[in-house]
């Protein structure tokens, strides 16, 4: 019994050593993180092992108590709104004091009607800084977005240049039937969407991204309601570049590139294409011969025709941007001069735009304060009718074209492969039968039925301020958005849609105007030192016209006139019109409260 005593007390007392020598690997390590600001404990603060994956986070005290391995040298600390920090692991006991990120914490956010510290914002906001929009290549900073905030969805209709992109913002929310968000210009609510006619013209593409400083979205309701109704799709807060304290600075920005069409349809071949054919026409007519032949290309061979090689192209894209800002305690100005000019990778669409912008902020005295923003721009776009509805749609007619007939013919006065009997249609070649539906030539389509949109904008808006006491401003600005757009359209009457007509040709003009009067006071102040109130109220008012006439004519006397609508160059005209005018007066209000 003595032995079996022993024998238990040895393995307990061999127990006791493995352990204390396990313990003896490792160490405990206790502390307490404070903020450098006001001493106060920080809970939640994550204290990491360095190059090991044990963490455990600071208590309500700011307390706590991590066991890591002797081969643990040093223990990171993180946490929102501070700077990490690194500190060796010197003793068992480890107080740490954590730096307040100062650039994070008071980076100035755009909010409705005024700017937040970015500490101080309790919505749901996203800011995108200008320099990432600039960084891609595209026809318009709206198509950029995707992917860049939580919550917002960009769709893209199609690859053609010029058609603005379905913007989403937590889902469709809408109150006036439109799901477009509200797009905000250096306070200015502006035109967007497409304001072309025959051809997609986006208004936001009227925007060089080069001048963009920052866009925020705002995207729920505590953000969104000094808006009104007109945010119910969320709003977007465009900011462009100011001029700063310094010496003149020159930038330039610019790219030129290559756009290609990838995973494009898989069509039949010429040899496919008949095969396909003649059994078809076979099952239908047991007793008749073959309809589809190889059709020879006048060299001994062949044809063979690609037609999506005649419908996309490889498409050269180029934009430059020259900007200048300078500035001093009283005076301060930015300057740009933008240049684009994109191809598609469809043919005859493209899309070119020159800008200018011009911003202005002067202070007059301790008191007082004024500023203007001006925008300039012109844009032509050119776009295919791209509709899958319509004969002559650029895809649609690409996919139905004959592979085994050759796009040109230098025997027809057109100097294109169309059929004899039914001009409008393609040529047949070696078929018996022309194509199905008269689809035309598509090539002839691209190259001689114009579409096109031609618009003009101006934007731009005057500021006055005031210090009236401190921290008691008030600001009037007013601001206008003017877009117009010369829409044009033209089929040729020798083939394709414009045959029965005898040519048909269309031109609108759709001007719009909108001014916007603006008055906000602003009252900031922190009371005892731990108090911070920010009070915004004001009165806005916006004005809108917009009109509308078009005039068509077909039966057209020559196709020289083909630029645009012509008195006696035609028989059959036919006019429309339109004119809208709404008004908006609003008042709005906004307390924001914050401890320490």
């Amino acid at each position: 019994m003595k032995k079996r005593l022993l024998g238990v007390f040895m393995f307990c007392l061999f127990l006791s050593f493995t352990a204390l020598a396990q313990v003896q690997q490792g160490k405990q390590i206790t502390g307490k993180v404070t903020g450098s600001d006001d001493g106060l404990p920080i809970p939640g603060v994550t204290v990491k092992a360095v190059g090991s994956s044990t963490a455990t986070q600071t208590n309500t005290d700011g307390e706590f108590t991590i066991s890591v391995q002797n081969s643990v040298k040093s223990l990171t600390f993180t946490y929102i709104g501070y700077l990490q920090q690194t500190v060796s692991i010197s003793k068992n006991i480890l107080n740490v004091t954590l730096q307040s990120d100062s650039k994070q914490l008071s980076e100035v956010v755009v909010v409705g009607y005024g700017t937040q510290q970015k500490k101080d914002v309790t919505g749901s906001i996203a800011k995108i800084q200008g320099e990432k929009l600039a960084e891609l290549s595209s026809p318009s900073f709206d198509r950029q977005l995707a992917g860049r905030a939580a919550g917002v969805q960009v769709i893209t209709p199609s690859g053609l240049l010029g058609q603005a992109p379905q913007i989403r913002i937590r889902g469709v929310n809408s109150v006036t039937s439109g799901t477009a968000p509200l797009y905000v210009i250096d306070g200015i609510p502006a035109f967007s969407g497409n304001v072309g006619g025959f051809t997609d013209a986006n208004a936001l593409g009227d925007i060089n991204p080069n001048d963009i400083e920052s866009l925020e979205i705002l995207k729920d309701g505590a953000a969104t309601a000094i808006y009104g109704s007109r945010a119910a799709n969320g709003v977007v807060l465009i900011t462009t570049k100011r001029g700063k304290e310094g010496q003149v600075k020159f930038s330039y920005d610019g790219y030129a590139g290559l756009g290609q069409a990838s995973n494009l349809f898989d069509l039949l071949k010429a040899d496919e294409f008949i095969q396909i054919a003649n059994e078809r026409f076979t099952n239908a007519n047991p007793l008749a011969v073959a309809q589809a032949n190889p059709t020879p290309d006048g060299s001994g061979g062949f044809v063979n025709t690609n037609w999506l090689d005649f419908v996309f192209r490889d498409a050269t894209q180029q934009s430059h941007s020259l900007s200048a800002t300078a500035g001093n305690d009283k005076t301060k100005f930015f300057v740009s001069l933008g240049f684009t000019d994109q191809q598609g990778i469809a043919e005859a669409n493209s899309l070119k735009r020159y800008s200018v912008r011009t911003n202005l902020d002067q202070k007059i005295n301790k008191i007082l304060n004024f500023g203007l923003s001006l925008g300039l721009t012109s844009q032509t776009n050119m776009g295919p009718l791209a509709g899958s509805n319509t004969l002559s749609g650029n895809i649609f007619g690409g996919m139905r074209m004959l592979p085994n007939v050759p796009v040109y013919n230098p025997a027809h006065p057109t100097g294109y492969n169309i059929d004899v009997t039914d001009p409008r249609a393609l040529g047949r070649g070696g078929n018996l039968i022309t194509i199905s539906d008269g689809i035309p030539n598509q090539r002839f389509v691209l190259d001689y039925n114009l579409r096109k949109a031609q618009s003009y904008r101006v934007l731009g808006s005057t500021y006055f301020g005031v210090n009236i006491t401190e921290g008691l401003t008030f600001k009037t600005q007013l601001g206008m958005d003017g877009s117009y757009v010369d829409d044009f359209v033209f089929t040729d009457p020798r083939h394709g849609d414009g045959f029965s007509a005898n040519g048909n040709m269309s031109q609108a003009y759709s001007p719009a105007l909108r001014w916007n009067l603006q008055n906000i006071f602003n009252y900031r102040k922190t009371l005892a030192g731990n108090h911070n109130l920010d009070i915004t109220a004001g009165q806005e008012l916006q004005k809108q016209k917009s009109s509308f006439f078009q005039a068509s004519t077909s039966n057209i006397s020559d196709i020289f006139f083909n630029k645009n609508v012509i008195s006696n160059t035609f028989v059959t005209p036919t006019v429309f019109g339109s004119l809208t005018e709404n008004a908006i007066e609003s008042y709005l209000g906004r307390i924001n409260y914050n401890f320490k």
